[in-house]
């Protein structure tokens, strides 16, 4: 005698609980593959850029004028979540120092450029001037201890210069 639960159809003529199951586990499966499919996919494009980029944070990418340009904004802008030192608060994670720089390690500023820019500010997301974001980028590379260098970071260069936790 078939329990009630086996005669639910959920909603698909001819469909039972175990084929219900089967679909919700064929499902899970899907899920899964595609996830572990996006992460090789996406690791695998990161240390192809990495390789072909030919500067790292570690190659003077800003200037100093730049960070301090960077600090003001982000005093203004980010600071409310982001702690005043950039070490995080309980709405925003830290945005200098070692877990930071892992977290983004292999990533190319560009892809830090791209999350700020249209999630960032958390109240008003893309309200800053391209500039002011890049600016951002180079005082955080400043509080994380990376060097300064003779020119400043553009936007066109985002793309082309490589987060890296260590020295190469």
């Amino acid at each position: 005698m078939a329990t009630q639960r086996n005669q639910r159809n959920f909603g698909v003529p001819g469909c039972g609980y175990a084929a219900a199951r089967r679909l919700r586990l064929c499902g899970a499966g899907l899920a899964l593959a595609a996830l572990v499919g996006w992460l090789g996919f996406t690791t695998g494009e990161a240390a192809g850029r990495l390789e072909a980029q030919e500067q790292s944070t570690w190659s003077g990418v800003y200037t100093s004028a730049q960070a301090s340009r960077g600090e003001e904004v982000y005093h203004s802008s980010c600071s409310v979540c982001h702690g005043d030192d950039l070490s995080g608060g309980e709405m925003g994670p830290g945005l200098a120092g070692n877990s930071f720089i892992s977290f983004w390690d292999g990533l190319s500023l560009g892809d830090l450029y791209n999350v700020m820019s249209v999630s960032m500010p958390q109240d008003n997301p893309g309200s800053l001037d391209t500039a002011q974001y890049v600016d951002v980028i180079a005082y955080m590379l400043q509080e994380s201890e990376f060097p300064t260098g003779d020119g400043e970071l553009s936007e066109g260069a985002l793309g082309d210069v490589a987060i890296q936790a260590e020295a190469q």
